[in-house]
């Protein structure tokens, strides 16, 4: 059974940018697994 759910984040602007430097991050860390795999 597949289950999807639709959220909406209402971020204040310094939770914004702490999700967009996260967000950012895990992209980096994810290339750079792409490239060594």
């Amino acid at each position: 059974m597949k289950l999807v759910v639709q959220v909406r984040l209402l971020p204040t602007p310094e939770q914004a940018a702490a999700l967009e430097a996260t967000l950012h991050a895990c992209n980096e860390a994810a290339s750079w697994v792409s490239e060594v795999a």
